[in-house]
């Protein structure tokens, strides 16, 4: 929970000096700066809700994808 609250804190305030960087009004900056917060701890609570499901899952489905799609015919054969 804390490193969420920190991971936000620091994508709203980076969000938010590029915005006043590139010259932007101070309310569209603090607008993006607060999207720009609240995506980063949406983004980063749901990971660690579905991590688990990553690794029992994710991991072993990609290696079927991948090693079964390995074996099939690369390009097509002379004659077609």
């Amino acid at each position: 929970m804390l490193l969420t609250v920190l991971f936000s804190i620091a994508a709203a305030g980076g969000a938010y000096a590029v915005a006043k960087k590139k010259r932007t009004n101070t309310g569209s900056a603090a607008a993006m700066g607060i999207a720009a917060g609240a995506g980063t701890g949406a983004a980063i609570t749901v990971f660690a809700a579905t991590w688990p499901l990553l690794f029992l899952f994710g991991f072993p489905a990609a290696a079927v994808y991948y090693y079964g799609k390995a074996k099939g015919q690369k390009a097509i054969g002379p004659g077609r």
